[in-house]
């Protein structure tokens, strides 16, 4: 129950009982004025009164139940209002929460849109990165405010030599020297056109090395400032390309003026491309400009360079090959000739083909006088004297030394030592030549010499460098001049002296010293090897090869003379093997002349007489078959005639053709026809008496020289072993073939008594008998 409920019903109550007590009173006053006894007054009071009363106990009795209803209502109430309010704060504090779920969402959702903002643009920043860096040009990334470097790749970190800490902040202006107004032109067209290309300048390295860079740039906008990309494109080695072909220019150009040689060149119709001065001037006398375009004749002197000039271009252009050094007589403008080195190159263009010709002529007129007269000084000196220059290359010889080699002495320039001497020699002598350039001193030694006709002569040698000074005055060597004086006498006894100390240091031959009496004195290591004879055998005994009666006497009266002999003879070993030697016994004498000692040389040439005995053999004999052939056949045919004229012996030549021994080598081959000449030969072989011989000397032709023939049944019956063992039949490859032959017979004397006329009646008798397929014999 509400408040207002209350006090409405508390105010009926009262309102009721008020109106009883004024309805009781008024009543009652209207009893008393109706002169109502008081007991009736009372009486008729009652009612209302209870009426009021009982109105006003029940309004009373309904007010405290309304009372107590409202109480109660008003403890649910506050318990409502209590439950309202925890509800409303917890209602309240969920809002709260929930603005701040909200607001931590949001955050998040900011969060995580900067992180994939953040990923994204580190994503991007990689990429560029990376390719920033991987760039291999320079680059910089600057502030065009400030003009200070905010970026650079690695690239630049590695031609600065310097840390990226090191560079950022540096000011553009200390990286770069600017090439003339380079600078003030990378800013102004920064900021009209907003880039720039191919900016000369020049950025040291981390060495101090000038670099020569071109500068590209492109203003950007990074992160709101104002910035320039810049690339240094570094072109140092075109720029010192560049500055090389311009110093090889002027170079060629200043050559070209100073040169002391005409210079000319000619395109294929003998027209000037070009020239220097002095070959205008001195051929023409007039500019280069003048001859432009024209040709010698066109310009005034047609045989200036000699009548073979045209020829010599046009054999220059056809073959592409340079014609160098060709002396020709010059003639110049006003008559005079000079005597001229002409060499002419063929100028190619892109493709190797002549195109023209280039050509130097070199004035050798003096040269050729200073020649003349240095020949008259040289050849007036009686010792060997010569002239090189610094490559060791012989440039002028006297008589003396021309005569000692065997040479003309105009054959000699152009020549080095390795052409003239023996290695040693030729080491020996560019060695001294060496030392006297690189020390600018004489130099001073013996040299054993040997002249053309193998006499050994000793040298006493002078080398002189011949001296210019360069520009700065500095001494330097062209080549050498060197004279060598005969002193063979004098050291004739130094090598006797010497010589067994040498034969002692040999180790390919065998060496032996003895007394003047042949008594051994000693013997070197390979002695031993070769003879079988040990030192302690033989020293202070003689030498065998001395001491025997009959093979020394030859050597003592050679050493007796003074004299080396010298023998190749088969000698037994200590151990009775027989060995080929090669000795060579000397006398050593002392001052006085006479022989103190004597040396002996034993070279084994075994092996060198083995391979002769089988070059021999097979210089006398046929490749394939073995058997003799045409060079010994005919030494024993001579032998043979020559017995015959002294003994009157007769003999027999047989010429064997075979017949159709193409077919076997057109059917089967060549290794089955060269299978049937062996068979064939080694049964002629056979077929033959030892005193006999077989030659082949062709193709498929034998002949046989048959001795001592002394009846026709000898030679019936020798022609007929010859045939057989001709026709029996030959197993080629499994193949029974069989082969006949055409032969030719002559005798000595019958037929004939000359060799070649021997030879001449057996052939024409073997050609009959291949016409006849049957035996012949040639009638004189």
């Amino acid at each position: 129950m509400q408040p207002g409920t209350n006090k409405r019903i508390a105010f009926v109550c009262l309102a009721v009982l008020l109106v009883s007590v004024t309805a009781s009173w008024g009543t009652a006053f209207l009893l008393r004025l109706a002169s109502v006894p008081e007991g009736g007054v009372a009486f008729a009071l009652l009612p209302p009164l209870s009426a009021g009363v009982t109105a006003s106990l029940c309004g009373f009795t309904a007010w405290l139940k309304c009372r107590n209803t409202w109480a109660n209502q008003q403890r649910d109430h506050a318990r409502i209002s209590a439950r309202l309010a925890a509800l409303e704060e917890n209602h309240h504090h969920l809002r709260r929460q929930y603005a701040e779920a909200e607001r931590e969402r949001s955050s998040l959702r900011k969060q995580a849109a900067s992180a994939i903002s953040d990923i994204a643009s580190r994503r991007g920043e990689a990429k560029f990165q990376a390719t920033f860096h991987a760039t291999p040009d320079p680059i910089l990334v600057i502030s065009l405010h400030t003009g200070l470097v905010l970026d650079v790749n690695e690239s630049l970190q590695r031609l600065l030599g310097r840390d990226w800490n090191h560079i950022i902040g540096e000011s553009l202006d200390n990286l770069l020297e600017w090439q003339e107004d380079a600078r003030n032109t990378f800013e102004l067209m920064l900021e009209r056109e907003g880039s720039v290309s191919n900016l000369p300048a020049i950025m040291r390295d981390g060495k101090g090395v000038p670099r020569h860079v071109l500068i590209s740039a492109r203003h950007v906008q990074l992160e709101g400032f104002s910035c320039a990309i810049a690339i240094a494109r570094d072109i140092s080695t075109l720029h010192r390309l560049q500055e090389e072909l311009a110093g090889k220019t002027s170079l060629l150009e200043n050559v070209l003026s100073h040169i002391p040689y005409y210079v000319f060149w000619k395109d294929k119709e003998n027209r000037h491309l070009g020239a220097n001065d002095l070959y205008a001037r001195n051929i023409f006398s007039t500019s280069v400009a003048d001859i432009i375009g024209k040709t010698s004749s066109e310009s005034g002197n047609g045989n200036a360079l000699g009548e073979p000039a045209a020829e010599e271009n046009a054999q220059v252009l056809s073959t592409g090959r340079p014609i160098i050094n060709a002396e020709r007589l010059i003639t110049l403008h006003d008559g005079r000739s000079i005597i001229g080195l002409v060499s002419k190159v063929p100028l190619l263009d892109r493709k190797g083909l002549p195109q023209g010709v280039l050509g130097i002529v070199a004035d050798i007129t003096n040269l050729r006088a200073y020649e003349r007269q240095l020949r008259t000084l040289l050849d007036g000196l009686p010792d060997m004297a010569w002239i090189k220059d610094a490559n060791s290359v012989y440039l002028a010889v006297n008589q003396a030394f021309a005569n000692f080699v065997g040479r003309d002495s105009l054959d000699i320039p152009g020549l080095t030592d390795e052409d003239m001497w023996p290695s040693y020699a030729a080491a020996s002598a560019r060695e001294s030549d060496e030392k006297a350039i690189n020390n600018l001193a004489d130099q001073r030694y013996d040299q054993l010499m040997f002249n053309a006709e193998g006499k050994m002569m000793w040298t006493d040698i002078i080398k002189r460098p011949i001296i210019e000074h360069d520009e700065s005055g500095n001494p330097m060597a062209i080549g050498t001049v060197g004279i060598a004086r005969d002193i063979s006498q004098r050291r004739a006894q130094e090598d006797r002296i010497r010589m067994l100390s040498e034969a002692l240091e040999q180790s390919s031959v065998a060496v032996a010293v003895t007394d003047a009496a042949g008594i051994t004195v000693h013997l070197n290591p390979r002695y031993e090897e070769i003879t079988g004879y040990s030192p302690e055998e033989l020293i202070g005994r003689p030498l065998p090869l001395l001491s025997d009666p009959e093979e020394s006497s030859y050597i003592w009266a050679a050493l007796e003379q003074g004299e080396r002999w010298r023998q190749e003879t088969q000698t037994p070993r200590k151990d009775g093997h027989t060995r080929w030697l090669s000795v060579s016994v000397a006398p050593v004498r002392d001052n006085a002349g006479q022989t103190s000692n004597i040396v002996l040389v034993l070279e084994d040439i075994t092996e060198q007489k083995r391979n002769e005995d089988h070059i021999r053999h097979l210089a006398m004999h046929d490749g394939l078959t073995g058997l003799p052939n045409r060079r010994l056949f005919m030494d024993r045919l001579r032998y043979a005639v020559a017995l015959n004229k002294r003994n009157g012996l007769r003999f027999a030549v047989l010429f064997i053709d075979l017949n159709d021994f193409k077919d076997i080598n057109d059917s089967m081959g060549h290794e089955a026809g060269d299978q049937v000449l062996c068979v064939v030969a080694e049964r002629l072989q056979q077929s033959l008496r030892e005193v006999d011989t077989c030659a082949r000397i062709g193709g498929d032709e034998f002949v046989v020289l048959l001795h001592n023939i002394k009846s026709a049944d000898d030679l019936s019956n020798a022609s007929e072993r010859v045939a057989k063992a001709i026709t029996t039949p030959i197993d080629i490859n499994g193949v029974k073939r069989v082969v006949s032959g055409s032969i030719g017979i002559a005798v000595c004397p019958d037929d004939a008594t000359d060799v070649d006329q021997i030879i001449n009646h057996a052939d024409h008798a073997m050609y009959r008998c291949k016409r006849n397929r049957k035996y012949d014999k040639a009638k004189s």
